[in-house]
């Protein structure tokens, strides 16, 4: 069969969601051509798109050993890498491009985006800085760099870059756009609204523009004016999903679920096969605890996109919500699957196995934990936070001293005052426990008949939070640290009969009724 035969196969079938008859044609396209660049990328982006992402790469790889002139598929390769967690080939597959294109303001700025994931701004900055070097001109650029200012919470420089892009680049939307978001979070939301207006004006076909200023709108409780800013968008573009999808969250937000669930209902109906279409209202119906739609909206996401890392880990919460172990530990065992290299995922999964009494596998997960949290500090060996995941690691594990070491490590880096306080809130949430003290949360109310409801609305699956918020319990009833003796007998007698995480029966104690959960 002719090379272009296989291609219009594949297209066909692929068209007709035929997912395992389009593999075997393009692996046979593979066998019949084995140096056909075509043939290997066109089987590495059918594994891409069903979440097959280390089968993706290897045949990306097999692209740049058969055509190493051709920089686009670097950029592939290392988003691929990047994808799962495997930051340092990325790097390393962008290194060797770098090599043979020197200065290639394409390549520099997808290792500067390796970098920003690795934590290593200084060196994104760097990267970027030379791509705007050498192509003055580079929108891209300006935007990325201005994004890495931003994430280190620079938002003045990253203005400074944005205005010094629009310079170069009068009126550009997407640079207009992202200095929109950065007047917002520093909080000058008429000349975000200003700049969001002035690209609608410009080219009305933007769609993320309409999206973006309507939820400026919303942040401000101005509902209707975000609504109306989505009418304008539907007009433009009446058969966009995505504008129901962001009108079905300004619903939300506004507490009208029905009118929110029917928005989500309408972009179903326009784009049934959209992931996000069905991934947003899977979040949307976990926010107002409609765990079952969630489940289903999840559920066909996971569907439509295999790999989507950020639903199964939610839905990986849902089960764990539910206390459906087995269905949570499905999930997370195929999260580290697609992203081997993440260790919040693999903290997940040993969590998982410890509360189901696999001891070994549970240690066997924390340990590879620390093996990449140890990768991760030889590139940034003072990132507090990097200590800080290394504390939590130890402390799962039961090792205290390690625990503290890596807290204290965590403070001594921090670089922020945000940072600082919550390594300081680790560190001494652990040595309170080593000191053998208690940690509770209660909801204290008068009479018995109010403490028996709450428990009855427990049972029925309320949130344990929302409930002491409900009853204006101050940081959510938490008593924070105290040692025996500091309570009344009989309250420190219940939090003790307590598993962690388990809520008590009624305590009565002089000063009303109690509903306590333990927390350590």
């Amino acid at each position: 069969m002719a090379a272009r035969d296989y291609v219009k196969e594949i297209e066909t079938t692929y068209r007709q969601a035929q997912v395992d008859a389009t593999l075997t044609i393009a692996r046979s396209f593979v066998d019949a051509y084995p140096d056909s660049v075509d043939a290997h990328r066109l089987l590495g982006t059918l594994y891409a798109e069903i979440g097959r992402i280390h089968d993706a790469a290897a045949a990306f790889q097999r692209v740049i050993n058969l055509r190493p002139d051709r920089t686009e598929h670097y950029t592939t390769l290392a988003v691929l890498h990047a994808r799962i967690g495997q930051n340092e080939e990325a790097l390393r597959v962008l290194n060797e491009g770098l090599e043979r294109n020197p200065g290639f303001p394409p390549l520099l700025m997808d290792r500067a985006m390796v970098y920003k994931n690795m934590r290593r701004s200084d060196l994104a900055i760097v990267d970027l800085e030379e791509a705007i070097r050498q192509q003055p001109d580079n929108a891209d650029a300006y935007s990325s760099l201005a994004m890495v200012h931003v994430s280190l919470k620079n938002l003045e420089e990253g203005l400074e870059v944005l205005n010094e892009g629009l310079e170069r680049n009068p009126g550009f939307p997407p640079l207009l756009m992202d200095r929109a978001m950065v007047y917002r979070n520093t909080g000058k939301v008429q000349l975000a609204i200003a700049d969001l207006e002035k690209v609608i004006r410009q080219q009305p076909e933007i769609i993320d523009a309409y999206s973006s200023l309507a939820l400026i709108h919303a942040t401000m409780r101005n509902f209707e004016a975000g609504l109306e800013v989505l009418d304008r968008g539907l007009r433009q573009h009446p058969e966009n999903a995505m504008l129901f999808v962001h009108q079905g969250g300004i619903y939300h937000g506004m507490g009208k679920t029905e009118e929110a669930f029917q928005a989500y209902q309408q972009a179903a109906l326009i784009a049934p096969g959209d992931p996000q279409v069905y991934r947003a209202m899977g979040f949307m119906a976990w926010e107002v605890d409609s765990l079952n739609i969630a489940q289903q909206a999840w559920q066909k996401t996971l569907q439509l996109n295999p790999g989507d890392i950020e639903v199964r880990n939610a839905l990986g919460q849902l089960y764990l919500r539910q206390e459906k172990w087995d269905a949570a530990l499905q999930e997370y065992e195929q999260v580290v699957k697609i992203a081997p290299q993440a260790p919040a995922f693999r903290i997940m999964l040993g969590q998982i196995y410890k509360e189901r009494g696999d001891l070994e596998r549970a240690k066997a997960e924390f340990q590879t934990c620390l093996r990449l949290y140890e990768e991760a500090r030889k590139a940034a060996p003072e990132d507090a936070r990097l200590y800080g995941d290394v504390g939590y690691v130890y402390y799962l594990m039961g090792d205290l001293d390690r625990a503290r070491s890596a807290y204290q490590k965590a403070v001594e880096f921090s670089s922020d005052a945000a940072m600082l306080s919550d390594a300081q809130n680790n560190l001494e949430t652990l040595e309170s426990i080593q000191a053998g003290k208690l940690r509770a949360r209660h909801i204290l109310v008068k009479t018995e008949a109010e403490a028996q409801a709450i428990l009855d609305r427990l049972k029925a699956g309320a949130d344990y939070l929302e409930l002491a918020r409900e009853y204006n319990m101050p940081d959510g009833g938490n008593l924070g640290f105290f040692s025996p003796g500091d309570m009344h007998m009989v309250f420190e007698e219940a939090v003790l009969k307590l598993k962690v995480g388990e809520t008590s029966g009624i305590v009565r104690t002089p000063v009303g009724y109690h509903i306590i959960m333990r927390l350590n």
